[in-house]
């Protein structure tokens, strides 16, 4: 390698990527051919944290250069998704790889996929699980559930799998999203449906350094007892972060219910003297009191319950049993049970809200609601969707963007 050179790009707003450059030290077209870029990814990994590896490396003859002879970044071409694949690309050993790399390329789009290859962080989301595991069940002949694909959502790690019998590990209560990252955690806290299987598109969308562990409801493997407060909820849920993070900083992130209850766990982890650096709350509102003047019916209108992770082949694609959807719809009708009788406490610090538009009254206060149990600021950002939508990856990204701006003021 002659020159290099590396350069934060933003060709997709809010989508920010280290992108190097790379000229031969021969400096001919031909020697372009020669450049081994995944060696150079590799090299880097072992000596630089995740975050400083290029997400893709590009080959050039020579790098542009301003008439001062200095480098002109502006005309550095920007690589193509395939070039980003091609620099982490590592082919299929076997006939079964082949075929899940075939399908893994044919869902998402691309030209092609390694076996390294996630499938989240390439763009999958949930409605595309569903498709995927439908080819893959046909293509195969093995029994495969959207279970599998989230505990493996590498080709490697999915095939590997394909032989053990799908067990209840995706029903946990601390369930590891991504849990490699330089940084502290994001804790994901689930919806009224118990589920945190709809925040693996934020795998996709967070930058590499961020581990992200979902938190689901007790009582979905298995019948026992269910919390009977979102304080009960929240304390057990602290006990259960704290095997992955001991002290703060905490950074916690809520949908619906998830809200309420991250809102409470930050106000314990406060009371235990441990911080709590971000909170993020999408289209989730404190329950108001009857003293306030607001009956019951308009309580349960605010909250907007949704249970739409919990049935097959809809929304999310989960691929549960009639037994566990049975557990789960007892999970859901405590969880806003308890979440009717809920009073916030104040919160030291801001909150960031994500609020849905579509399907509220007009003029509604929407994260006003909060003010009163933040000493800091309600930042809030309104998405043009429905509050359901809230898990799709355009609205994911949508909030983590939110939350970035209020990291970086």
């Amino acid at each position: 390698i002659a020159q290099a050179t590396a350069i934060v790009r933003e060709d997709i707003p809010g989508d920010k990527r280290l992108i190097a450059y790379v000229v031969p030290a021969e400096g001919t077209a031909a020697a372009t051919d020669t450049v081994d870029t995944s060696g150079i990814r590799a090299d880097l990994a072992a000596v630089l944290p995740d975050y400083m590896v290029p997400s893709a490396i590009l080959v050039l003859d020579t790098l542009p250069l301003t008439v001062n002879g200095k480098l002109d970044r502006r005309a550095l071409p920007a690589p193509d998704h395939t070039t980003a694949l091609e620099a982490s690309y590592r082919a299929p050993r076997t006939a079964d790889e082949r075929l899940v790399c075939e399908v893994f390329a044919e869902v998402l789009g691309l030209p092609r996929v390694g076996i390294d290859d996630n499938f989240f962080e390439l763009g999958g989301h949930s409605l595309l699980a569903v498709t995927l595991v439908e080819r893959l069940r046909s293509t195969l002949g093995v029994a495969l559930g959207i279970r599998n694909l989230f505990e493996t959502p590498t080709v490697e790690s999915l095939v590997r799998g394909l032989s053990r019998p799908s067990g209840v590990d995706g029903l946990k209560v601390l369930l590891p999203l991504r849990a490699d990252g330089t940084r502290p955690p994001f804790f994901a806290v689930h919806p009224a449906g118990g589920l945190s299987w709809c925040y693996a598109p934020l795998t996709g969308i967070m930058p590499e350094e961020w581990p992200l562990y979902g938190l689901q409801a007790r009582g979905l493997s298995e019948e026992g007892a269910l919390p009977g407060s979102v304080k009960e909820m929240a304390a057990d849920y602290i006990e259960q972060i704290r095997q992955v993070q001991k002290t703060g900083p905490y950074h916690l992130l809520g949908w619906s219910l998830g809200g309420v209850v991250a809102h409470e766990m930050a106000v314990q982890l406060q009371e235990a003297g441990e911080e709590v650096a971000a909170l993020v709350v999408l289209d989730a509102y404190p329950s108001v009191s009857l003293e306030q003047g607001v009956d019951q019916h308009e309580q349960l209108e605010v909250v907007d319950w949704t249970d739409a992770v919990l049935r097959v082949g809809e929304r999310f694609g989960l691929d549960l049993s009639d037994e566990e959807l049975a557990l789960a719809e007892g999970v859901r009708s405590n969880n806003v049970a308890i979440a009717t009788t809920h009073i916030p406490r104040v919160f030291q610090g801001d909150l960031i809200h994500v609020a849905a538009l579509l399907g509220k009254p007009a003029g509604a206060a929407l994260g006003d609601r909060w003010k009163l149990y933040v000493t800091g600021e309600v930042v809030q950002t309104a998405l043009p969707c429905q509050h359901h939508e809230l898990a799709q990856p355009e609205a994911l990204r949508s909030a983590w963007d939110a939350t970035t701006r209020w990291f970086e003021r």
